[in-house]
C-alpha cells in the first residue's frame, strides 16, 4: 500500500542474503540493494513486514520475488584431478578441474580451463576444454596444469614405458673362449621411442653352444 512507511525483513533460500532488513518505504515502495553469496538456482527473496492498515487489524504481510539464479563469482582457487597418476606411454588420461570463488562456491570448470603438459607430453585439441592428456614420453612427476580465469592448478603424472616393440642386444656378435662369461645388454624400445635397459640374463657359453 502507498501509505506503508515501515521497514521489512528480508530472507532467501540460500541464507546468505544481506542486509536482512530494508526500508523505510517511501510511498509504499522500498528500493534495496542486496548481496547473495551462495550460488543457487531458483532463489527467491521474501519480504515480511508488520503493517497497520487504515481499515482492519494490524497483521503480518509477506511478499516473494520471482525466482532467479545466482551464479558463482570469479575463481580464486582451482584443483586438478587426479592430483597424481602413473600411466604407461600411449595412455589417454582425462583430467577434471574444479574452481572455487571467494565465497566458497565450487563448480566443475573442466571445459572452461586451458591445459598444458610437460616433458614432451601434450593435451591435444584447442583450449579451453582440451582436458585429455596424451602421455607418450617417459618421465617422473611431470607437472600438468589447468588455468581457469587466471587461476592455475597443478597435478603430477609419471609416465612409464609402453610395451616393447624393439629389442637390441649388445654385443650383437662376439667370439669367446669356451667356458668364459659373456655379458649381454638388452635395450628395449616402445612404440613412442622410449628406451630402457631390459637386461635380465647373464649367459655363459662353451664349445658345445
Amino acid at each position: 500500500a502507498t501509505g506503508f512507511t515501515g521497514s521489512v525483513d528480508l530472507s532467501d533460500a540460500t541464507g546468505t542474503l544481506a542486509p536482512t532488513t530494508g526500508g523505510p518505504a517511501v510511498g509504499g515502495v522500498i528500493t534495496q540493494a542486496v548481496t547473495i553469496t551462495r550460488a543457487w538456482v531458483g532463489d527467491r527473496i521474501t519480504a515480511t513486514a508488520w503493517v497497520t492498515p487504515v481499515c482492519g487489524a494490524p497483521h503480518w504481510a509477506t511478499g516473494t520475488s520471482d525466482p532467479f539464479t545466482v551464479t558463482h563469482a570469479a575463481p580464486v582457487a582451482a584443483s586438478l584431478a587426479p592430483p597424481r597418476a602413473t600411466v604407461p606411454a600411449g595412455t589417454s588420461l582425462p583430467y577434471t578441474t574444479v574452481a572455487t570463488d571467494t565465497y566458497g562456491n565450487a563448480w566443475d570448470a573442466t571445459l572452461e580451463a586451458a591445459y598444458a603438459a610437460s616433458g614432451g607430453n601434450a593435451f591435444p585439441g584447442t583450449p579451453p576444454g582440451n582436458h585429455v592428456l596424451s602421455a607418450t614420453v617417459v618421465g617422473v612427476d611431470l607437472p600438468v596444469t589447468a588455468t581457469v580465469g587466471g587461476v592455475q592448478a597443478v597435478a603430477y603424472v609419471t609416465v612409464t614405458h609402453g610395451t616393447a616393440v624393439q629389442l637390441v642386444i649388445s654385443p650383437p656378435a662376439t667370439t669367446v673362449v669356451a667356458g668364459t662369461w659373456v655379458t649381454y645388454t638388452a635395450v628395449a624400445t616402445d612404440a613412442f621411442g622410449n628406451g630402457w635397459d631390459a637386461t635380465c640374463l647373464l649367459y655363459t657359453s662353451d664349445a658345445a653352444d
